[in-house]
């Protein structure tokens, strides 16, 4: 059992408005605008006289947090996960100056810069061993639900 609120906002959503008028990443919270957001931010100050690898550093370290933000505590379904490579790649493709998908997945492996949906899965590895190791009485409760969900990702 996954542990997430947007859930039951979600079916009640879907309950009301009908399941064509719910935009799912608005109540979901998030949305690859974030990312291009604060890319386009950094790139239109550093993007043509910084070095492609400081660019890249700023990315990992500034973009990529705003993208990923909240996928740790919610279920990742193979869609959001496509989505997440999708932007970083279509990210890094400007970046490099390139059309090409394998361009860019060697200038991820050279940079170790980690594809999206492997930084979000890392996260909520992360997020799961916290909350199954804290002493909140919630959060031991919900355990067992940790326990299987953190034996699916692996």
């Amino acid at each position: 059992m996954p542990i997430c609120p947007n859930q039951d906002i979600r079916h009640s959503c879907r309950h009301w408005c009908g399941p064509q008028q719910v935009d799912e990443e608005a109540i979901d919270g998030w949305h690859p605008a974030f990312m291009y957001r604060s890319f386009n931010a950094i790139y239109s100050k550093i993007g043509h006289c910084a070095s492609e690898e400081v660019v890249v550093k700023l990315i990992l370290s500034k973009c990529v947090p705003s993208l990923i933000y909240g996928f740790d505590a919610c279920p990742v379904s193979i869609t959001d996960k496509r989505t997440l490579d999708f932007v970083i790649t279509r990210t890094l493709m400007r970046v490099f100056k390139t059309s090409s998908i394998d361009v860019v997945n060697e200038c991820q492996l050279r940079f170790n810069f980690p594809r999206g949906s492997d930084a979000v899965i890392r996260n909520k590895r992360r997020f799961l061993f916290r909350f199954m190791s804290s002493d909140n009485i919630v959060c031991n409760l919900f355990s067992n639900a940790a326990k299987n969900e953190l034996l699916m990702l692996r």
